[in-house]
């Protein structure tokens, strides 16, 4: 080799050493960017590629009756989608799918063979015992989401009571919305890996966190009661061709709710039917005039304050009262003379007004706010009103006398419920209880509402005076169709004009709220229909017959026949 040759062949080599030296730097430089610089970076990376953290939802509380019978369900339903780039068998993939759904198997072929695609739905919310077979078939290319859906087994029953949850399992509405925070529990979450072909794989030692289940409501309505005031409601409804109507059932010495009721009703299970003006629990959320059934508040002012004894009589101007220059008060059919108690007997609005004339506003105002109106309840419910009682301050020269008979004051069907509730057990007004008990994960109850006393809202004596002109109301006076042979019941009626664009039309809420036995109260129930347009408009002919149907339907109740069957969820 001559010496050109070999520096020739020296530079080559010491190149190559070069090339080679600068290539291993490289890679060292490399290795120890990913080992130790971006260690943690990109082992997160893959984490996240093949280990994520999956969601373990939790189960939703149930509500009950007061005797445990349950009014919720969560049932399991899943949802089927198709990646058609995975799927193996499309023929039998397709019959599968066929059976779950509307379309045929040729439809969903079609579906699941566009390649275009890498998640196409093709079946949704399918109850668990309906797709079993479907559950159990093996294709990578079938999609299986699980989900769970509320369902009411009583459909409309108590809807606007409990209310409904959304797609998400969210409260929306009613008890649903108000005690969700107790109804939701916590979600666990669990960790799921994932081979090299992206397939989920679970282990043993990967964490996990269970989830917390929610607490189960136990309501204070009792479910055979509930559902026979609604049917009771439902047929006052069409018999009289009403807009509406609601209803509250109470037990007088403790203040629980046995029933609410509110009409037209909807069905939970549906949420594609959902009408906006149902949605609400009327006998908490809306507030009316009441007419003569707030006379109770005139009578007790009058009674407290002795101004006139119960047979005292007085003129009731034969049917007509001029009580200024441009208001006239009329009575439902001419009187002349009326005791105290024949004009509670017979609602005249003239007889009231004359004897509470006799008043200072502020004894009628106090009478009022002793019985509860003007304020919440407090009830264990979302979106209560508290009617309208005005400040006295703000009290114009005949507005003692509308008062006196259910004008410019506005009433819930709740508050008047609990205001005869009062009454009936001897001047008490109690507190609502609508929830009795909540079950927490480890089967503990924990009492909610306590049975508590507002207020004495007037003396023994007053009270056992109102009791006996209520009696007479059923017996002899404008309450006669509540009235239940060989049993005592005590209520009084109203009549109201409905108020529309600030003035007064020919539409009328019809209520009457009453107790029974009298001499002995178990029950309070008020009843309100909205707008009748046949067959009579009147409290005592509308609301009153619907007292009477409850109470001789629950005085005869059977507490082991359960009346309507819960019906089971259909897909």
């Amino acid at each position: 080799m001559s010496l050109n040759a070999y520096k020739r062949y020296r530079q080559r080599m010491v190149i190559l050493l070069v090339i080679c030296g600068m290539g291993w730097a490289a890679i060292a430089i490399q290795l120890f960017r990913i080992q130790i610089l971006d260690r943690y970076r990109l082992k997160n990376k893959i984490t996240q590629q093949f280990v994520n953290k999956k969601p373990i939802k939790a189960m939703r509380g149930n509500f009950y009756d007061r005797n445990g019978r349950q009014l919720t369900q969560n049932v399991m339903h899943y949802s089927f989608a198709v990646n058609p780039n995975k799927v193996e068998n499309p023929q039998q993939l397709s019959s599968l799918l066929a059976q779950l759904t509307a379309k045929t198997k040729r439809e969903i072929l079609k579906k699941i063979s566009d390649k275009g695609k890498s998640f196409i739905y093709v079946a949704r919310n399918i109850p668990k015992q309906d797709c079993e077979i479907l559950l159990n078939f093996q294709d990578d290319g079938l999609i299986k989401e699980p989900n769970i859906r509320r369902y009411y087994p009583y459909g409309e029953i108590a809807a606007p009571l409990i209310g409904l949850v959304g797609t998400d399992n969210k409260g929306k509405t009613g008890e649903e919305y108000y005690l969700d925070h107790e109804l939701a529990g916590q979600d666990g979450w669990m960790v799921v890996g994932a081979d090299g072909l992206g397939k989920a794989r679970m282990r043993g030692d990967f964490p996990r966190e269970e989830p917390t289940n929610g607490k189960d409501i136990f309501l204070s309505i009792e479910l055979d009661m509930q559902i026979i005031l609604e049917q009771e409601l439902k047929n006052a409804i069409a018999k009289h061709e009403a807009n509406g109507a609601m209803g509250i059932l109470l037990d007088p010495n403790s203040g629980e709710i046995l029933a609410i009721a509110s009409l037209p009703s909807f069905n939970p299970n549906r949420l594609d039917q959902l009408p906006d003006n149902s949605l609400v629990l009327s006998p908490v959320s809306s507030a009316f005039e009441p007419g003569s059934t707030f006379k109770i508040v005139s009578a007790t002012a009058a009674l407290e304050k002795a101004i006139i004894q119960p047979d005292e009589k007085i003129y009731c101007e034969n049917g007509s009262y001029k009580l200024t220059s441009t208001v006239t008060v009329t009575d439902w059919k001419p009187f002349k003379f009326l005791s105290f108690r024949e004009i509670i007997q017979e609602s005249s609005n003239i007889g009231v007004i004359k004897v509470i004339s006799r008043l200072e506003p502020m004894d009628l105002y106090m009478a009022a706010r002793a019985y509860g109106f003007g304020e919440r309840t407090g009830v264990n419910y979302q979106g209560e009103s508290d009617g309208l009682l005005k400040n006295i301050s703000e009290w114009s020269g005949v507005t003692q006398s509308e008062v006196s008979i259910g004008y410019e004051v506005s009433v819930t069907g709740l508050q008047l419920a609990l205001a005869y509730g009062a009454i009936a057990n001897g001047g008490y007004l109690m507190e609502p209880v609508l929830v009795r008990y909540i079950r927490d994960q480890e089967d503990r109850f924990l009492k909610v509402d306590n049975v508590d006393v507002v207020r004495k809202v007037a003396s023994s004596q007053s009270i056992e005076t109102l009791t006996g002109m209520l009696e007479d109301v059923v017996s002899q006076g404008t309450g006669h169709a509540a009235n239940i042979p060989l049993l005592r019941v005590a209520g009084k009626s109203g009549t109201a004009k409905k108020l529309v664009n600030g003035q007064y039309v020919s539409r009328y809420i019809a209520s009457f709220v009453s107790f029974f036995p009298s001499d002995d109260p178990a029950y309070v129930l008020a009843v309100i229909v909205d707008n009748p347009r046949r067959g009579g408009y009147t409290g005592g002919m509308v609301a009153a017959p619907v007292c009477q149907n409850v109470f001789s339907r629950i005085y005869n109740l059977d507490q082991d026949n359960i009346i309507l069957e819960p019906v089971p969820e259909s897909p």
